[in-house]
């Protein structure tokens, strides 16, 4: 069984593409993961392990330019955003986070700071932060 909460430190990309597939055994539709972290700490490379455990079969890749990549996961659609480039929470409306969210679509969030007032769905937050040569992964 998969813990709702814990800490980790991880090696490579490797150990975080594996913690993303581990987590994905919390997937259900309408989860909100929030992956929070530093540029370079590991949130795309964790949302590749995570969607790959689900099935999604194409390439995961970050949405730093289209905002948001949709995928197919064997309980419907997973909605990967990226908000980094984001500059007020009105922008929110136009990129679709809220359909996206109360559609019951599973979605990742990278940068998920200007959402957080708007998201009252179940959430799992994903903290990545640098630490040396290691990351240090919580989650909660």
């Amino acid at each position: 069984m998969v813990e709702t909460s814990g800490e980790r430190l991880l090696t490579g990309e490797d150990d975080t593409r594996a913690l993303g597939a581990e987590l994905a055994g919390l997937a259900r539709p309408g989860l909100v993961v929030l992956l929070v972290g530093d540029l370079g700490a590991g949130k795309t490379t964790f949302s590749q392990g995570f969607c790959a455990a689900l099935g999604v079969e194409d390439a995961v890749t970050s949405p730093t330019w289209a905002l948001c990549n949709v995928y197919r996961w064997h309980s419907g659609e997973l909605h990967h955003y990226d908000l980094y480039r984001l500059e007020h929470a009105r922008e929110l409306d136009a990129i679709g986070l809220e359909e996206s969210v109360s559609s019951g679509a599973l979605t990742l969030i990278e940068w998920p700071e200007l959402a957080l007032d708007q998201l009252l769905e179940p959430a799992l937050e994903v903290h990545l932060e640098h630490a040396g040569e290691q990351r240090r992964v919580q989650w909660r």
